[in-house]
């Protein structure tokens, strides 16, 4: 992402080649994404060709990704937080006006994934440090 933005990481650019990924790790899509907006121009003449629609749709994901998603991938270890994350995440998501349509997508699968909240999962919120003190004294 930071390469995305301009910048130079601490340790230097390097890329590697791709290699297998599993679906469930979304996270692993998202860099193939940056992968490709970086070496778009060196992809020409290729069957991974990007031009027109494909490469706007291609920085929009690239832009959701590091004005979004980023900052909720990195929290996702936080088990405690997760209640509080998800909601902000979907707050973030309604207000994501740079592309309606990759937001309304997100939404949805966002939305379709909070089977796991339940009031003992919510729960969990209590032993989450940035949620106030008189917000888990109104929950308890």
């Amino acid at each position: 992402m930071l390469i995305f933005l301009g910048e130079v990481p601490p340790g230097g650019v390097r890329f590697k080649k791709p290699g297998a990924h599993s679906k469930a790790r979304w996270m692993a899509y998202a860099l193939y994404c940056f992968k490709l907006y970086l070496f778009r121009y060196q992809l020409k003449g290729t069957s991974c060709e990007l031009s027109g629609e494909k490469e706007i749709g291609l920085r929009d994901v690239c832009i959701y990704l590091v004005t979004v998603y980023v900052e909720y991938w990195f929290s996702v270890p936080n088990a405690a937080a997760a209640p509080r994350n998800d909601l902000n995440l979907i707050k973030k998501l309604l207000l994501y006006k740079a592309n309606s349509a990759l937001a309304e997508v997100a939404l949805k699968k966002v939305l379709g994934q909070l089977w796991y909240l339940s009031e003992e999962q919510v729960a969990l919120s209590l032993f989450d440090p940035i949620v106030p003190l008189a917000t888990k004294q109104k929950m308890i």
